[in-house]
């Protein structure tokens, strides 16, 4: 087991002994004694890594089958989550949370779209796939500004959709 705690320590984890250890409470020593196979490693300790890094406890105790348990995608949700309220404000990855918990219904769906046309541009090999994906995505995005200009009676319309001519701006 003592291998198996140095090779989740520093292979998997890239963790030194004592990041390692202050997660589960027990010191840089301890923890290199039991990696040395010094001293022996409770029960409870072996809770703690458990719990703490997701390993299952079968794999740690005699290497048999998957290092981590599996996660449910309300786990991983939980586990993001967490993560987000712990960054700074000004993070960008709680900056980028944020902005996707206030997109609505249609946004959402156009999100999905260019999710797609990502996904189908990534699959081809033509060198033209990119340009092309570019050009439809401010399309769509065009449109859907149009959309939501129309339903809330705004005349605003993006800068990229006006052109200065001769003085004068017009929409493209």
């Amino acid at each position: 087991m003592n291998e198996r705690i140095k090779y989740l320590r520093k292979e998997i984890l890239h963790l030194s002994m004592e990041e390692f250890g202050d997660r589960i409470h027990i010191s840089k020593a301890a923890i290199s004694r039991a990696e040395a196979g010094l001293n022996g490693i409770s029960n409870q300790t072996i809770d703690l890594i458990c719990r703490e890094y997701g390993v299952r406890e079968e794999w740690l105790r005699t290497g048999s089958g998957d290092i981590f348990v599996k996660k449910t995608i309300e786990d991983e949700l939980t586990d993001l989550a967490e993560k987000v309220m712990a960054d700074t404000p000004d993070s960008f990855r709680r900056r980028f949370v944020t902005m996707l918990a206030k997109l609505t219904d249609d946004q959402w769906k156009l999100l999905s779209e260019m999710e797609s046309m990502l996904l189908s541009s990534a699959a081809g090999s033509d060198k033209n796939s990119a340009a092309q994906l570019h050009a439809d995505l401010d399309h769509e995005i065009a449109l859907q500004k149009k959309q939501a200009a129309r339903s809330t009676g705004s005349d605003f319309m993006p800068a990229s959709n006006i052109q200065k001519n001769g003085g004068k701006e017009s929409a493209s």
